[in-house]
């Protein structure tokens, strides 16, 4: 068995009791379940599997996709000077991804220097347009093929999910792989394991004062942001197909 649930999500008492009844069942009859990170891990130990039973099959994407030589000319697009620093999200445009607790913060904040940049589309996109209309350095383009995404990635200083809920969130991994430093909640899964202070920043969930403060923090400086790019880099070199797809197979084999 394979997924990437995790225990992120608070639910109501009664159908928390018949989840884990369910859960417990099923996974009865599991040999081995393959993990995808130390969240989902927890998960498949809350409902009865045993450490033997669990083996490391990592998140992952192609990594080289995403290479740092892959080329850009957004920020020329978007007429940003050598001195700006663009922060990213790119996504669905839903509750669930919360990009406008990250609009209202960025806002908030009033960085002269600081651009942000919407990829995607979804339910909030008309009140994201609207509520960033008189301020010149929010932008939006729409949903790219994954194609394009690689030079969207490169244009970026910092990548940004402020997700109320995501089980994985693929995005980081993308942007890691492009070597960018990212900002996440603590409601993405891979936090977990991705984030760490050399190459990013974790912060509370819909808590706009603690958005605030680490998007301050983290955009003061290019240099900085530059570094844990490269930091990012080195930690996302582990999870790649090979170790995803060798896990798999060599325990299939056994």
């Amino acid at each position: 068995f394979r997924g990437d649930s995790n225990l992120l999500d608070k639910t109501f008492w009664l159908k928390k009791f018949l989840k884990e009844l369910t859960l417990r069942y099923i996974y009865k009859h599991i040999d081995i379940a393959f993990y995808v990170g130390t969240n989902n891990k927890a998960y498949f130990r809350k409902y009865g599997l045993g450490e033997i039973q669990l083996l490391f099959a990592p998140h992952a994407i192609d990594n080289s996709r995403f290479s740092p030589g892959v080329r850009s000319r957004i920020k020329d697009d978007l007429e940003l000077n050598e001195t700006d620093i663009l922060v990213l999200f790119a996504g669905k445009f839903i509750p669930a991804k919360n990009p406008l607790l990250l609009l209202n913060a960025f806002l908030c904040l009033q960085l002269p220097q600081v651009h942000l940049l919407f990829v995607g589309d979804g339910k909030l996109k008309n009140k994201l347009v609207a509520l960033s209309r008189n301020c010149k350095r929010v932008h939006f383009m729409p949903f790219q093929n994954q194609t394009a995404m690689p030079a969207i990635y490169q244009a970026c200083d910092l990548f940004c999910l402020p997700s109320n809920r995501d089980s994985w969130g693929l995005s980081v991994n993308e942007a890691m792989a492009a070597g960018k430093a990212v900002l996440v909640s603590d409601k993405v899964g891979a936090a977990a394991d991705l984030v760490r202070n050399e190459n990013g920043k974790v912060f509370k969930h819909k808590n706009m004062d603690d958005l605030k403060k680490s998007l301050q923090d983290m955009t003061t400086c290019r240099i900085s942001l530059k570094e844990k790019g490269n930091a990012s880099l080195k930690i996302i070199a582990e999870w790649d197909f090979e170790t995803q797809s060798n896990n798999i197979l060599n325990t299939i084999r056994e």
